[in-house]
């Protein structure tokens, strides 16, 4: 009994001790639990709009960039047809600031190609109809057109040789008589991007 009754006291002595030890222990009021959940909301607010900012960004840089990217496109493509270009007198090379038509060879086919700049809707234009249809009298009938690119400018120049002059000049203004003018600078402008390209015909020639 002795032994039972000295075990009771230690058990007794140690559970007091514990509830001594943690009753010193406070817990958060109500107060510190409320101010900790605001800063932790107003953190996540601002890495959520953040987030957001830097997302808007991307989208934006990325439609900029892919705009640009079908704008050298659309270049590059203008340049290979002029290069396929032909001398063909029943449709011949004209054009002014805004305007260009040539013929030009695609398969089997001779095709007379128009690029031209609509400044109201920002874009640029490409239309085409076949030689067969023109030497039908069916040009309007079947003409053909669609927009190509994007672009809030453009401007053309043809490079002519001036025999009296014996020197190229450069002129805004090209008249189907004229023949095939040596070279052709586009200059566009896109989203502040500026695109300059100067195409050389290879059928030129000064006579």
């Amino acid at each position: 009994m002795r032994f039972w009754g000295r075990i009771s006291r230690i058990k007794n002595n140690h559970m007091s001790h514990v509830a001594r030890r943690t009753s010193h222990v406070k817990g958060f009021t109500l107060i510190e639990t409320v101010m900790v959940a605001t800063i932790f909301s107003i953190i996540a607010m601002g890495l959520g709009s953040c987030f957001l900012a830097g997302m808007k960004i991307w989208q934006r840089a990325k439609n900029i960039n892919l705009a640009q990217y079908d704008t050298v496109l659309s270049l590059e493509k203008i340049f290979r047809e002029l290069r396929q270009s032909q001398d063909l007198t029943t449709v011949g090379f004209e054009g002014n600031a805004n305007e260009v038509t040539f013929p030009i060879l695609a398969g089997n086919s001779i095709l007379k190609v128009t690029y031209k700049f609509n400044s109201e809707e920002k874009s640029l234009i490409r239309g085409q109809v076949d030689l067969k249809y023109i030497l039908e009298g069916k040009e309007e009938e079947k003409y053909s057109e669609g927009k190509f690119a994007s672009l809030d400018e453009f401007v053309l120049s043809y490079l002519k040789f001036d025999s009296e002059k014996e020197e190229y000049v450069w002129v805004q203004d090209w008249a189907k008589e004229s023949g095939v003018f040596a070279a052709i600078k586009l200059q566009g402008k896109l989203k502040g991007e500026e695109y300059n390209k100067t195409i050389f015909i290879p059928i030129f020639s000064k006579s």
